[in-house]
């Protein structure tokens, strides 16, 4: 089968990956069980921890 298209620069190669991974991740229906047709993205989310306001009180960050 082999390659079908041959990039002429980086820029050109990175941007058809970039368009790749966002079809990949954001459109396209996640594969595992019971994801429902949720994308792997919205799956990710949703799967982090939910943001408490009292827990950003006690962070110390530095500049």
């Amino acid at each position: 089968m082999g390659r079908t298209k041959w990039y002429e620069s980086i820029d050109e190669m990175q941007a058809d990956l970039d368009e790749y991974f966002r079809l990949y991740n954001y459109e396209r229906p996640h594969q595992g069980r019971n994801m429902n047709g949720r994308t792997p993205y919205t799956a990710f989310i949703e799967g982090l921890p939910k943001n408490d306001e009292s827990d950003n009180e006690n962070l110390n960050l530095a500049a």
